[in-house]
């Protein structure tokens, strides 16, 4: 990836030494990455950015075994700042759709920032949260953005900074109010929330037979085999495997999909 150059010594000095990472988030300095087909990204100094956005343009890791294609509806839920978001629109080009749900306030604004930075009038951002109920409940916030959670003690691997109330909406209802027809390709990593987001959508499930790729976190919410074997109840298959430390990654698709060679992988 080319970096672009932050544009004063300044912003450089910050980049490199420690505590003024930390003064550059009080400060919520921002600076511009350059990734792959031009695509431009709006990232925060002293926060997890720069990492996200080298997982979703580098690493790649909802793309194992199949990706959104040109044409296609995405639904990235767990947007955040919009790394997964700008790549799925890449794939997807002009002639498709990008839904992306942020419930968080201070990345959601940065995900709104990126969309516009690069011209793309295929993406639509949410700020909410997705989930099996109606309503508001309180996001978690913590000094990394990637930890935010609507399940608040078990995640302890970055400090908690407070609550943010936050709508929470099914994903069935919103598709519904959007008029969607299609839905090709669901991205998931809401840090615990993947499987009430499922139970959310379960009419998606049944009518779109979407494939799916995401984060599951056994040792504090649900494993990937519990999503799994959910998912199994709408005639789907699937295979997880371990990524990080307490992350697994499951993969699933309809059965009249085909992928059987994804298993022998």
């Amino acid at each position: 990836m080319n970096y672009t150059v932050p544009d004063s010594l300044l912003k450089r000095f910050l980049v490199r030494t420690k505590y003024l990472r930390y003064l550059s988030r009080r400060l919520h300095l921002q600076y511009t990455l350059t990734l792959s087909q031009e695509t431009r990204v709006v990232l925060r100094f002293g926060t997890d950015d720069t990492w996200i956005a080298r997982e979703m343009f580098e690493s790649r890791p909802y793309e194992k075994y199949f990706r959104p294609e040109p044409g296609q509806t995405v639904v990235d839920a767990g947007a955040n700042i919009g790394c997964f978001t700008l790549r799925s629109a890449e794939l997807v080009g002009t002639s498709g759709r990008i839904l992306a749900f942020e419930p968080s306030s201070r990345s959601y604004s940065i995900l709104k920032k990126n969309a516009k930075k690069n011209k793309l009038k295929s993406i639509l951002t949410m700020n909410m949260a997705l989930g099996n109920q109606e309503g508001r409940i309180t996001l978690w916030v913590h000094d990394m953005s990637a930890y935010d959670s609507t399940l608040r003690a078990e995640n302890e691997k970055a400090r908690l900074r407070g609550g943010e109330k936050i709508p929470v909406r099914k994903l069935d209802n919103v598709l519904d109010e959007l008029r969607i027809k299609e839905l090709n390709f669901i991205k998931l990593d809401t840090e615990g929330a993947e499987l009430d987001i499922l139970r959310g959508g379960q009419a998606c499930l049944n009518r779109f037979r979407p494939r799916l790729a995401g984060e599951a976190h056994p040792g504090w919410s649900d494993s990937g085999a519990t999503i799994l074997e959910y998912l199994r109840g709408f005639n789907y298959k699937g295979i997880v495997e371990p990524y990080a430390e307490g992350v697994e990654f499951f993969y699933a698709w309809p059965n009249e999909d085909h992928l059987d060679w994804v298993e022998k992988s």
